[in-house]
């Protein structure tokens, strides 16, 4: 009683966007219908939008889940990084499946939303690359740690050179392994080939997985239950987020160029005025690393503006400074007399009783 029928909410959902755009006002919301039928559902809000303009950096990692419920279909969604690595999602949707026509148009809508040009720098993390590994093991001569520590290694590799080191490694235990991993990018799995502009180097895309845990109750639950369920999930995070920001305290820096040696064979080059060191490891997270920070001890300094702006204490303001609006119960929704009633989508659902734990 207190979640209503699955099939009855379908009827409510005009009602439930008014009451969204009424409430959080600037916000996406997009329904598809086949004739009056249910197809698919998007929700971008606008506190996540300016939250996202804020200062997020621009990693994107978009996933797509199997719903339980008694309809099925899919649920969308799209994070993005905040300063302090936090997840922080922009978007979702729910739609029939996971197709080509679905994800195109989440995407497309997406785009719009998050005014992404053709020209703009933007990273999107896909999960192909992080079962690179699995895949790795699942190869029958492909096992043991004495091969997984250099592919490992490789991947953590911030420059070329560290790189071509733990490839070389790997070569010489197992040319097949080697030719295998060549014929992958290494700018999709390994850091040293990672583009500096992402101000981000997460070899996984876990924080989709955390967002996966965040919604896993509302999974099984009638469309608007799941609906506001994550609503009030992404509130609640952005309410949590915010008290913990005001925690923090800010610093300040500057800059020359520098040579820092970390042995006879580890040598770096420094410029502080464009933020680089040939390790890489600044360029590509925007954090110092331990050659930055020798420098910094040196010159007597602190580090607030060596470090990049998506980082900051008011960075991580300004993104959780968006709130999401809180929504009334149905009982309260104005009824939408415009439209035709919603019908529920075609069942979809498995024969057989729906599994409640992953297959892994």
């Amino acid at each position: 009683m207190v979640l209503v029928s699955h099939k009855d909410q379908y009827s409510m959902i005009y009602d439930y966007l008014g009451e969204i755009k009424k409430t959080n006002p600037g916000g996406t919301t997009i329904l598809m219908l086949d004739d009056i039928v249910f197809l698919r559902m998007y929700i971008c809000l606008q506190a996540c939008k300016d939250g996202y303009k804020a200062g997020c950096r621009p990693v994107l990692s978009i996933n797509g889940f199997h719903m339980k419920g008694y309809y099925g279909g899919s649920f969308l969604a799209a994070i993005v990084v905040g300063a302090n690595d936090n997840i922080y999602p922009i978007a979702y949707a729910v739609v029939e499946a996971e197709n080509q026509p679905s994800w195109s148009w989440f995407l497309s809508l997406l785009g719009t939303d998050l005014e992404i040009g053709s020209m703009d720098n933007f990273t999107i993390l896909l999960d192909k690359k992080r079962h690179l590994y699995s895949n790795f093991k699942n190869k029958e001569h492909f096992k043991g740690k004495n091969l997984k520590d250099p592919l490992w290694k490789a991947a953590r590799a911030t420059y070329v050179k560290e790189f071509e080191d733990a490839m070389a490694e790997l070569k010489a235990l197992s040319v097949p392994t080697f030719d295998w991993l060549k014929g992958n990018d290494p700018a999709q799995w390994s850091k040293s080939h990672f583009s500096p502009r992402s101000k981000c180097y997460m070899l996984l895309s876990n924080f989709s997985e955390c967002f996966k845990k965040m919604i896993l109750e509302a999974r099984d639950k009638p469309i608007l239950t799941l609906m506001e369920m994550v609503r009030t999930k992404m509130m609640q995070n952005i309410s949590m987020k915010k008290e913990e920001v005001e925690k923090c305290w800010p610093t300040h820096a500057g800059g020359h160029k520098y040579q820092v040696s970390a042995g006879p064979l580890n040598q770096h080059t420094i410029d502080l005025e464009h933020h680089t060191c040939s390790c890489r490891k600044w360029n590509i997270t925007g954090i110092p690393c331990i050659h930055v920070v020798s420098v910094m001890i040196l010159r007597n300094e602190r580090p607030e503006s060596y470090v990049h702006a998506c980082y900051k204490t008011t960075t991580q303001q300004q993104i959780y400074n968006h709130f999401i609006e809180p929504v009334r119960g149905p009982n309260q929704w104005l009824h939408d007399t415009t439209c035709e009633s919603v019908i529920e989508p075609k069942l979809r659902r498995p024969p057989g009783r729906p599994t409640k734990q992953r297959v892994k």
